[in-house]
């Protein structure tokens, strides 16, 4: 009986003992990567399976943030540290679009995701749709291209023009994404248009900013203009209050020559190229 009763109270170290055991033996649970991301969508070839991301889980005409991930036959994942690169195209008749885009590097912190960002200066449309190609490297060099659905956005971010010496740019507002009253970080992208194809990032110009409330008929002081730092235009820009605000532009190039947009002469008429900020 007693050999019984000390059984009994060895029972429970026992069973700490072996699910300590078990803990430590066990395999880690794999944390969920994409968490926090929304599938815009996916496509399987040859039972491989790309599956693009972004933090909405859509794309918009302008700046947008995209993930994705590839998937093997045997459902494992390639490892982000797989060479990859992407290429957005959309063919309007016959002749073929292509955006400003960044290089695909791994997304920080996970094993499964590459990232980067794409410019897209124009919706798609039924007739006119959107692709990425995505190519790797992973035990042999393998491409995967989805149709991607690119809406206009809904409020204007983004400004395609030709300068007065006679070259093409495309300036997309990043921030302020989510903006506030008061002060703002505010950033772009530069970009010149070498052919329908082909872009390069500009350096050494300057993007000048002139706030306009249109729903109160005023602008706002202490604003900063965007000068180039490690490839993007930042600044501060100023949101005294709520309302539709108009960022009005002028781009001048590394001479100071103004290539496109006016000042605000207090009439309220504005810059003819400009981004639209809802507050």
């Amino acid at each position: 009986m007693k050999l019984f009763k000390n059984i009994i109270g060895y029972l429970p170290l026992l069973a700490m003992g072996l699910l300590a055991s078990c803990s430590q033996d066990a395999d880690p649970v794999p944390a969920n990567e994409v968490e926090g991301l929304k599938l815009i969508t996916s496509v399987a070839k040859e039972k491989r399976t790309l599956e693009l991301y972004s933090v909405t889980g859509k794309l918009t005409t302008g700046y947008n943030q995209v993930f994705f991930r590839i998937k093997n036959p045997d459902s494992s994942i390639v490892a982000n540290n797989a060479k990859a690169t992407w290429v957005p195209n959309m063919k309007t008749g016959d002749s073929t679009l292509s955006c400003p885009v960044s290089a695909v590097l791994p997304k920080a912190g996970t094993s499964s995701l590459f990232g980067g960002f794409i410019v897209f200066p124009a919706a798609g449309s039924e007739e006119d749709q959107w692709e990425l190609t995505v190519s790797y490297n992973a035990g042999g060099s393998i491409s995967l291209t989805a149709k991607i659905p690119v809406e206009a956005a809904p409020k204007r971010v983004i400004e395609s023009f030709e300068g007065k010496d006679g070259e093409k740019y495309i300036i997309a507002m990043i921030d302020p994404a989510k903006p506030d009253p008061g002060d703002n970080v505010m950033s772009a992208l530069l970009y010149r248009m070498k052919s329908a194809s082909d872009y390069e990032a500009v350096n050494g110009y300057k993007i000048k900013i002139e706030p306009w409330l249109v729903t109160a008929g005023h602008g706002s002081s202490n604003n900063t203009d965007l000068i180039p730092q490690d490839d993007i235009y930042r600044g501060k820009v100023n949101l005294t209050t709520t309302g539709n605000w108009r960022i009005n532009l002028q781009l001048t190039n590394d001479k100071g020559e103004v290539l496109k947009g006016e000042p605000i002469d207090g009439s309220g008429a504005g810059s003819s190229i400009y981004f639209e900020i809802a507050l």
